[in-house]
């Protein structure tokens, strides 16, 4: 029997394939190390991921808070003891409101109209702290069963009085549009100031804090005016024109009319002795008064309107207004076409105690009473509605469906 010979293999060979031995499970170690690292990796970032996802859902949630206010003096504002300069004003004072919601911060400057402000009463000799607050109403949403609880926020400011300078005044005497003042300094000189215009003064108006200022150019006293109220004048060649109760008492846009701000009411008349001619006025907020001898062209929108004793209107349109009251003495006569002359608006009041002349063009009605708005009438009262279908009424709607209308004479 044949004996086979095995071959021999050389050293080199065993050496080749102990190293593919190895290799082969250095290779597979380091696969599976990878593939445990990776897996680690994922695990890591998957809870992060879900830690982060779980925190914003947390920060969703978090509904909107009232943290407090902040207050801050605006720059260029300072207060000097002995009544120099001028006292503390809500517009001297930058104020915000702080919230959170949803885990973030944020800030909500006020208007001066939304925060309260209290003086200390001897600030003027020993300035002190003073006190702002602020009260937040939250929004009621749909599952609210109950209203929203407001909520009060309060700050204190304290400020020390500097020391006035020599050449520094105090106003003794406050200056108006018509009439002058006097200011003094610390040595006691006494100096005019003249009545409030744009040629002794430097003027600028503030309208984000809602005040005009007058800056004296002689002295550098100033003088703060409150903007409270505006409306619009259309000239006879229909250009609209809008003042407030400061800017009014500059008007010179529109030929010989003059305008002034007193007792809350916008007061027109003409320059001269010559009829003013103007077009509509308009307001929603504005309370109008009309002097003199005035014809109008337009319409009259406004608040409240008033026609001064004296005086002697024609207006060739409309007025709609909540309040109307013509004084004693005083003509106006309404010429209007379709619809109603006067409209007076819910719960509202006309007063007529002159000479009123309504004249129609055979349709509407001369005063029209909206929503339990009255008419009051008094001895001297002389009113003469002609060429309507009503003189003075009130109407309601009879019937939706036919749009049809029932009304009666007063």
């Amino acid at each position: 029997m044949e004996k086979k010979k095995m071959k021999k293999h050389s050293k080199y060979f065993w050496i080749k394939l102990a190293s593919g031995v190895t290799l082969s499970a250095i290779a597979l170690t380091t696969s599976l190390s990878v593939m445990l690292a990776s897996r680690s990796s994922y695990n890591a970032y998957y809870n992060d991921l879900m830690s982060q996802k779980s925190e914003q859902e947390r920060l969703n949630s978090l509904p909107l808070e009232f943290l407090g206010i902040t207050v801050a003096l605006n720059d260029g504002v300072a207060y000097y003891k002995d009544g120099f300069g001028y006292a503390p004003e809500k517009n001297d004072f930058n104020v915000k409101a702080n919230f959170t919601e949803k885990g973030k911060d944020f800030s909500k400057k006020l208007s001066s109209k939304s925060f309260e402000m209290t003086v200390p009463e001897d600030f003027a000799k020993n300035g002190g702290d003073i006190l702002f607050s602020y009260t937040f109403t939250p929004e009621k949403k749909e599952e609210d069963k109950t209203d929203p609880v407001p909520v009060t926020k309060t700050a204190t400011f304290n400020y020390v009085l500097q020391e006035p300078s020599e050449n520094m005044y105090k106003i003794e005497t406050m200056p108006t549009f018509t009439e002058a003042g006097s200011a003094v300094n610390v040595k006691g000189n006494k100096i005019t100031l003249e009545p409030l215009d744009k040629t002794n003064y430097k003027y600028e108006e503030k309208f984000t804090d809602g005040y005009a200022l007058f800056t004296h150019i002689k002295t550098g006293v100033t003088i703060k005016k409150a903007i409270t109220d505006s409306f619009s004048v259309y000239g006879k060649d229909n250009v609209k024109y809008e003042y407030n109760n400061v800017t009014c008492h500059f008007a010179n846009e529109i030929e010989n009319l003059g305008i002034s701000f007193l007792d809350d009411k916008f007061m027109l008349s003409p320059k001269t002795a010559d009829v003013l001619e103007i077009g509509s006025i308009e307001g929603d907020d504005a309370s109008v008064e009309l002097g003199g001898n005035i014809s109008l062209t337009g319409n009259i929108a406004t608040k409240k309107f008033f026609v001064e004793s004296g005086a002697k209107v024609v207006i060739n349109g409309t007025i709609n207004v909540d309040y109307m009251c013509a004084y004693k003495d005083s003509d106006l006569t309404c010429n209007w076409s379709g619809g109603d002359c006067i409209t007076i608006n819910g719960r509202g009041l006309i007063e007529l105690d002159g000479k009123v002349l309504m004249k129609g063009n055979g349709g509407g009605t001369g005063i029209n009473l909206v929503g339990m708005a009255s008419l009051q009438l008094t001895r001297n009262s002389e009113v003469k509605i002609e060429d309507c279908e009503w003189g003075v009424g009130t109407f309601w709607v009879e019937n939706e469906k036919e749009d049809t209308k029932e009304g009666y004479l007063l």
